[in-house]
């Protein structure tokens, strides 16, 4: 029974990065802190000792770092000059992995910037936040920060599986290369997204063009004008066609006419086979290189990262803190699985969106109807998460500990406290 109800209350935390699998944690990660907040770097140190501290971010020293793995930053009041100074640290190539703000000012602020954070994993700090809470977000961020490749589009690239590693070492090979390349994927905005980031980490430095085939009308007249502008826009850059297959025969001619054997252009293409139409023959002209980006259903161990991520986006957008539960995440992997990213996303802020959703990071707990203190609730409760999670890591107690955002002096207290010291997981 007790495993039971461990298992009921761990379904009913807020889903993250790391309610899956334990934490990959990198024992050096690289935690930042800025501002003058004493308090709050006493409490970040219990946890991540090895953590730096500037004073903000002007500091001469804080740009002479390299990026972190997490950010928190403190914004209590409005100040136009350190937001412009701290947007100007988000929005680099040097940014850090993911972001924490905490502070009254910072709920605003993130909503404000939210169309430049986009990429970037970040959350807001609710108010009152205990210190193995506040942990476990930290290292919940961290681990979604080396699992997401900013892209610059509304859809990173993210993922943490073989298949999707395999996928951007590939990538990150044909981004020094010229020669066009073709993209299978099941889903366009995936596409697209791999397609800049091959643009940003090759040595071009001109336009990155995208050719949205739905856009283009019916009318081959003006369709192949439209197509003229984009290309020639493209020059020096990266010309990407959204929808090979659904692209009109007289636009392909058109595209193939002004590119092939042009090396002014990097033509990127993707696509799947639609109406009988073969992209591999469309493309054969180009003698292009081939990615295929894995479906969901290849990287089903990537669905918590994509929704903790995607979560993280709803609240940037929406300025109201909500979180699925561990078991509506495994209901998206259920019998209504999303065919790809853009359904997943759908999926997730149709749920987020749902009018009976409480707009809460905690857990709900159902107390029993009994004359009982809070901290015997809360010693029940923290015994039942212990036991649970040691049994996840395999009795390992350094990891649970790290799962937990205890530091192991804490939990080996708390396994005496609780007479769970003698048990085999």
């Amino acid at each position: 029974m007790l495993s039971q109800e461990n298992t009921r209350l761990l379904r009913e935390q807020p889903a993250d990065s790391l309610l899956e699998a334990a934490a990959r944690t990198r024992t050096m990660s690289a935690v930042t802190l800025l501002g003058r907040d004493k308090e709050m770097l006493k409490r970040l140190r219990s946890h991540f000792p090895q953590m730096e501290h500037f004073a903000g971010p002007e500091s001469a020293s804080f740009r002479r770092q390299p990026p972190a793995d997490l950010l928190i930053c403190g914004l209590d009041s409005e100040s136009s000059a350190l937001e412009r100074r701290l947007l100007a640290v988000l929005t680099s190539e040097s940014r850090p992995r993911a972001v924490l703000f905490y502070g009254d000012r910072a709920r605003d602020f993130a909503f404000e910037q939210r169309q430049e954070l986009r990429s970037v994993p970040v959350e807001v700090l609710p108010p009152h936040t205990s210190d193995e809470a506040l942990a476990r977000k930290a290292q919940a961020l961290i681990e979604l920060g080396h699992a997401v490749h900013a892209t610059g589009t509304d859809y990173p690239l993210m993922g943490r599986s073989a298949a999707f590693e395999a996928l951007m070492g590939e990538a990150r090979r044909a981004a020094g290369l010229l020669d066009p390349v073709f993209i299978k994927s099941d889903d366009a905005g995936e596409a697209i997204a791999l397609a800049h980031y091959m643009h940003r980490h090759g040595d071009s430095r001109h336009a990155f063009v995208t050719v949205r085939v739905a856009l283009l009308g019916d009318e081959p007249e003006s369709g192949i004008e439209a197509l003229r502008g984009l290309i020639d826009q493209a020059r020096g850059g990266t010309l990407m066609i959204d929808n090979l297959c659904a692209l009109p025969n007289a636009l392909w001619d058109e595209i193939v006419s002004r590119t092939e054997g042009l090396s002014q252009v990097r033509l990127v293409a993707a696509g799947r086979p639609e109406s009988g139409r073969s992209p591999e023959q469309l493309m054969r002209p180009f003698r292009p290189l081939l990615l295929e980006i894995p479906g969901l259903r290849d990287r089903r161990g990537d669905i918590p990262l994509m929704v903790h991520f995607f979560t993280l986006q709803f609240n940037l957008q929406s300025r109201t803190p909500r979180y699925l539960t561990q078991s509506e995440t495994d209901e998206l992997l259920g019998s209504q699985f999303p065919v790809d990213l853009s359904a997943l996303r759908a999926a997730i802020y149709a749920r987020l969106m749902s009018a009976e959703r409480t707009p809460s990071s905690e857990p709900e707990v159902e107390l029993a109807k009994q004359d009982r203190s809070l901290d015997e609730y809360v010693a029940e409760f923290e015994a039942r998460l212990i036991e649970q999670t040691l049994k996840r890591c395999g009795g390992n107690k350094s990891k649970a500990a790290r799962l937990l955002g205890l530091r192991p002096n804490t939990l080996h207290y708390k396994l005496e406290r609780y007479g769970l010291s003698g048990r085999k997981s």
